[in-house]
């Protein structure tokens, strides 16, 4: 936990909040996460850790996870695009 305000209080990874995040903009309102600086320190370390590579090893965490498929892994693209993931 920080004492930064422009830092999330959770104690998350950074798939676990990028999954959380997905989920709420996905309509899943009690089990996603809605927190506009959590958001933002997403898409920070998205272009710490470089764009595609982050991109392509969260496929590979939702591939890895029970119930999801090739559809859901295929999606994060839209996602990243609708929601503006990327910094500019």
């Amino acid at each position: 936990m920080t004492n930064n305000p422009r830092e999330p209080v959770y104690s998350l990874t950074l798939f676990e909040a990028m999954d959380g995040l997905r989920a709420y903009d996905h309509g899943c309102l009690d089990s996603g996460i809605h927190d506009e600086i959590l958001r933002v320190w997403v898409k920070e370390r998205i272009a710490e850790g470089g764009d595609s590579a982050i991109i392509e090893a969260f496929k590979r965490h939702i591939l890895a996870q029970d119930g999801y498929g090739q559809e859901d892994a295929d999606d994060v693209d839209d996602w990243i695009e609708e929601f503006h993931m990327l910094k500019p």
